[in-house]
């Protein structure tokens, strides 16, 4: 399966951001792309406050119909983030769109992060289902989730090969390390997309990647340079901010990568490392207590 990402997008305009949208997917299916990922809250931008809420759409939505055309037209499986409003409440969701243009997932991020996401969002309740795309079992997980480590485990035991992660980063340890962990410790591939730039004073770092299961990235966007994990003053502050001078486009980013699960070195690594056949569930107790 080939799969492309892409990392950018743009601030409070869900028009441009959705002209973006059709012309990276027309790119990615150019070059034989069978699915492009887009960005956490791709549509509207993640740090603009109350925006969040007035630039929300339903499911059925005129911006996920413009999508399923897009899809339809360009033969080519898309996911983005958006916000959603139901009735009177409002989710950061996800959603995916098959190269027919039909909806196949709207998964609801269920763990939602620090108290900026809990203003403005109701967490969802679901897991998400799996979808296959040209024989790869696909699992959808948002941001913070591929840091909750029990997420990526139940996923992977559900039988996903790879996990696509539409996320809204500042910290290039998780991009760099934590997302590597991920694949290695639960065998499968894990495609992060990540926002990049500045927006309201909080930087974007990008660093989006493909990783496979043995844990080494397949391909990577560029990261902001010097912008690493916080250090313990900046760990203080609510969000760490740095100049706004420069261009953020610099940093855009399409990505096109295959996810080949029967190469013989990653099934030699798997073999290797047999993580779900060795547990002691009798063991683990604590984990759901």
């Amino acid at each position: 399966m080939k799969l492309a990402f892409f990392q950018g997008g743009v601030s409070s305009s869900v028009s441009i951001n959705l002209s973006l949208l059709a012309t990276q997917a027309r790119n990615a299916s150019l070059a034989n792309a069978d699915i492009i990922v887009f960005p956490e809250l791709f549509l509207t931008g993640y740090y603009i406050a109350d925006k969040l809420v007035e630039n929300a759409e339903t499911l059925q939505g005129s911006s996920s119909q413009f999508v399923s055309r897009v899809a339809l037209e360009n033969n080519i499986w898309i996911v983005y983030g958006y916000s959603e409003k139901c009735e009177d409440k409002y989710y950061n969701s996800a959603i995916v769109f098959n190269k027919r243009g039909e909806l196949v997932l709207n998964y609801r991020k269920s763990h939602l992060y620090g108290d900026y996401e809990r203003k403005y969002f109701t967490p969802g309740d679901d897991l998400p289902t799996l979808f296959d795309v040209e024989g790869v079992k696909v699992a959808l997980l948002i941001c913070w989730e591929i840091e909750v480590l029990e997420m990526a485990r139940v996923v992977g035991l559900m039988g996903a090969d790879l996990i696509l992660v539409p996320t809204a980063n500042t910290s290039s340890f998780v991009c760099d390390v934590t997302v590597r962990s991920r694949a290695f410790e639960n065998q499968l591939f894990v495609c992060y997309v990540n926002k990049v730039g500045y927006e309201n004073g909080m930087v974007f770092c990008g660093g989006s990647s493909l990783v496979a299961s043995d844990g080494n990235f397949v391909t990577k966007a560029p990261l902001i340079p010097g912008h690493f994990a916080p250090s313990e003053s900046e760990k203080k502050q609510e969000h760490h901010s740095e100049t706004t001078t420069e261009n953020p486009e610099k940093y855009f980013s399409l990505e096109i990568a295959e996810v080949n699960r029967k190469d013989p070195k990653l099934l030699e690594t798997s073999k290797k490392n047999p993580f779900f056949e060795d547990r002691r569930l009798t063991l683990y107790k604590a984990l759901v207590t």
